[in-house]
């Protein structure tokens, strides 16, 4: 799995600006680090998301990252990423430490999918 703290950004601006969940948000390669997961797993309740555990490292460089998106301030974004497909872009408005996440998918996203992107890439 790979994060990038990005900004919102005006459509049209640029070839690195794509429409995300509905926003338009800056997603530059370059710009992504991996995150080490321990596991990935489709929610069991129903809902269109995934429960990701990071290992030690991961969960650092996941804290770093929402740091990151914090400074940013309103127009910043934390995307994910799997496996080149974005999983979702969000905003931040405290940096976060979690071991565990769950990411909610757009409509167009299969959690079997996304949880086999994100172990797998």
């Amino acid at each position: 799995m790979q994060l990038a703290a990005s900004q919102t950004c005006t459509p049209g601006s640029g070839p690195d600006c794509v429409s995300v969940g509905g926003e338009h948000i800056v997603v530059t390669a370059s710009d992504f680090i991996r995150v080490g997961v321990v596991s990935a797993t489709p929610a069991r309740d129903g809902i269109p998301a995934i429960d990701v555990e990071f290992d030690a490292e991961g969960a650092m460089a996941f804290s770093q990252a929402s740091k990151d998106v914090v400074e940013k301030g309103d127009g910043g974004r934390l995307v994910l990423r799997a496996d080149e497909h974005v999983l979702g872009a969000v905003r931040v408005p405290s940096p976060l430490a979690p071991s565990e996440l769950r990411i909610f998918l757009q409509d167009d996203l299969s959690a079997e999918d996304a949880a086999r992107w994100i172990i797998g890439g």
